[in-house]
């Protein structure tokens, strides 16, 4: 659904997957929704807590995205380094 441009419903079904049962795909994917406002208000602070709390359930990608946003500035974050780094 969210490769179809079908955002709110794909939001919706990550929503209820994740609720379920916290799931690090489900997390990646409600997270990519919030930072670029698909199917859901735009929302950086939304994105970054759903990427955190799935690279604590070990997620590659939201370590990788983690690591950018740090290296660049993005999500609300100031650049530095070594928390860029860090997730690495």
């Amino acid at each position: 659904l969210h490769s179809l441009g079908r955002y709110e419903e794909a939001f919706h079904w990550f929503t209820l997957v994740n609720q379920e049962k916290s799931n690090s795909l489900a997390l990646c994917y409600i997270a990519e929704c919030f930072e670029h406002g698909q199917g859901v208000e735009k929302s950086e602070k939304s994105a970054l807590d759903c990427y955190q709390k799935a690279a604590e359930l070990g997620s590659k990608v939201a370590l990788l995205r983690l690591g950018e946003a740090y290296a660049r500035g993005e999500l609300g974050l100031s650049r530095s380094v070594e928390l860029s780094v860090h997730y690495f």
